[in-house]
């Protein structure tokens, strides 16, 4: 994975606000996801960190997305 960018909104850090923070990943290819998918899954340390972080997360969510060049190989699964 390669970190692409992290992004805060609003880009203030204050006792009273709550901030998103976007962090966008890179992945060469399809086969890249499946691969840190697998390896990352039973890592205890990932769950670890987690754990030590939750108190700090409000909401957690995860997308995908694609070039639109890429969209049509990437149907071919």
């Amino acid at each position: 994975m390669t970190l692409e960018r992290v992004l805060v909104s609003p880009p203030i850090w204050h006792a009273e606000t709550v901030n998103v923070v976007t962090i966008v990943w890179s992945l060469d290819d399809v086969a890249a996801w499946w691969n840190m998918t697998r390896l990352g899954r039973p890592d205890v340390t990932l769950a670890q960190w987690w754990d030590s972080v939750d108190e700090l997360i409000v909401e957690r969510s995860r997308s995908m997305a694609g070039e639109v060049a890429d969209v049509e190989e990437l149907c071919n699964v």
